[in-house]
């Protein structure tokens, strides 16, 4: 590991910043889930960089190919590349592209904050918006199906009290969390 000296010509390789990073967000104790996803990210974007034979260096990267990069990762699909796990036909996920730009702003902004560069080509980089997933539940019918399944005796009397514990608790969650119900006004008299 080279030390890094806050140098106004000195050119920092990208490889370098990343490991930096890694070690600044140890030493800072974050969790090693985290440092590794940070890591991941940012090691993607450099074989980026470096596919589009861009010298290491963070005087060749701006705003424009960060953009470029999310645009890379829109069309690219899951797993591809990846050591153990074969590639899927689907898309990366809009929740992992919008992780990959929280890295990128991240990482930027802790360079500025360290002194190692005074631009931030990340700064105006807008993460693509997050696809919410519908949550399908239970129909009344599936309820009452559910519910005729349990006969009258002591221990489905038990399993059908627990059943239904679990259900109110899984309703009320939904219901305050996920998609509360619209606040309906009061009538005046």
């Amino acid at each position: 590991m080279t030390t890094h000296v806050n140098t106004p010509e000195k050119a920092h390789k990208l490889f370098e910043l990343i490991e930096y990073y890694e070690v600044c967000n140890r030493a800072e104790g974050k969790s090693p889930k985290t440092i590794s996803w940070y890591s991941a990210n940012l090691k993607s974007f450099r074989n980026y960089v470096k596919s589009r034979h861009l010298p290491d260096s963070l005087d060749t990267i701006d705003t424009k190919l960060l953009r470029e990069y999310v645009l890379y990762l829109m069309k690219r699909t899951r797993y591809e590349n990846h050591p153990y796990t074969p590639a899927k036909t689907e898309l990366l996920s809009s929740a992992t592209i919008h992780g990959h730009v929280r890295t990128l702003r991240a990482f930027y902004n802790w360079l500025v904050v360290e002194g190692l560069t005074q631009n931030n080509p990340a700064k105006d980089l807008k993460p693509p918006k997050v696809t919410r997933k519908v949550v399908s539940t239970l129909s009344d019918e599936e309820i009452g199906a559910i519910l005729n399944t349990f006969s009258i005796s002591p221990s489905d009397a038990r399993n059908q009290t627990l059943f239904m514990l679990y259900f109110s608790s899984c309703q009320i969650f939904l219901t305050t969390f996920i998609a509360p119900p619209p606040l309906v006004k009061p009538p005046i008299f």
